[in-house]
């Protein structure tokens, strides 16, 4: 099985860089302009990797004025955090060299949930310089959607404040942040489209005080 895979990502490494090779290029667009001002290049690589900037959802500050519940939950004697996998879909761009196009399907590969392999449609544009100078070889853009494997990492803290974190499984991508007690399944952010099931991936628990353990 992992033989054929390995054949089936040289396949498609072999298929897209042939594909790319042949068309010219001149016959590509150019990147648009506001794809192209949110690049950044990764340290030491010839790489590109455009993430769309959102706001982060932080969850409400003791200063910000939150609805009173009907029943003020008890605090609960250990902290706990858990964390879940899920699928999702949101635009990213990769720009990269002919010869980089094997580490970057390999990262797409990394990236992706190890359920459905089934992938969004791909636009390819060229990019022709980077921040206002010339780029010396000639650079091909991937704009696609996923599905990614995003991480949600849920914290209920010793107020009984429950917060979320997500981040997707691809570099430089932007932190998600919000509140809720059950803010794994709820209020999560609606720039980013959600494939089910979400999947608990584990949990650990701290003491919030020195009279319970946590075991």
């Amino acid at each position: 099985m992992k033989h054929r895979l390995i054949f089936a990502i040289l396949l498609v490494v072999g298929t897209l860089a042939t594909s790319v090779c042949r068309k010219s290029e001149t016959d590509l667009e150019e990147l648009p302009k506001d794809i192209a001002a949110t690049l950044q290049r990764l340290p030491n690589s010839e790489m590109f990797i455009s993430v769309p900037p959102v706001p982060t959802k932080a969850p409400p500050t003791k200063n910000q004025k939150t609805a009173t519940p009907a029943v003020k939950p008890l605090a609960p004697p250990c902290q706990s955090t858990h964390t879940y996998f899920i699928q999702v879909t949101y635009p990213v761009t990769v720009c990269s060299s002919i010869s980089d196009l094997a580490s970057v399907l390999t990262a797409y590969d990394a990236a992706m949930s190890p359920g459905s392999k089934s992938r969004t449609d791909v636009k390819t544009y060229k990019l022709s310089s980077f921040q206002g100078k010339p780029l010396l070889t000639s650079v091909f853009c991937h704009v696609r959607s996923g599905p990614w494997l995003a991480t949600i990492v849920k914290v209920l803290n010793c107020s009984a404040q429950g917060s979320c974190q997500m981040s997707l499984g691809i570099p430089t991508s932007p932190v998600f942040l919000w509140g809720g007690q059950s803010c794994e399944s709820q209020n999560r952010p609606q720039e980013v489209n959600y494939i089910e099931p979400l999947l608990e991936a584990g949990s650990t628990r701290s003491p919030c005080n020195t009279k319970n353990t946590c075991e």
